[in-house]
């Protein structure tokens, strides 16, 4: 049960670590979406063509441009 226990809060740190690099790319890719629209006049759609990003990352990008 020990070992069990050091596995579980092995796994969260995992988690979190995970999760919180998720999010830094997540920015990432906003912030380059968004000089690519202030620079070249682009809608949040047009940006995120330009770049390439694919339908998963417009999903967690997109709302973010459009707020």
């Amino acid at each position: 049960e020990k070992r069990f226990k050091q596995k579980e809060k092995q796994w969260y740190k995992e988690k979190n670590a995970l999760e919180t690099e998720n999010g830094e790319m997540i920015s990432t890719f906003v912030i380059i979406a968004q000089k690519l629209m202030l620079n070249h006049g682009l809608s949040a759609r047009q940006a995120c063509d330009q770049l390439g990003y694919s339908a998963n990352i417009r999903k967690k990008v997109l709302p973010f441009l459009m707020s």
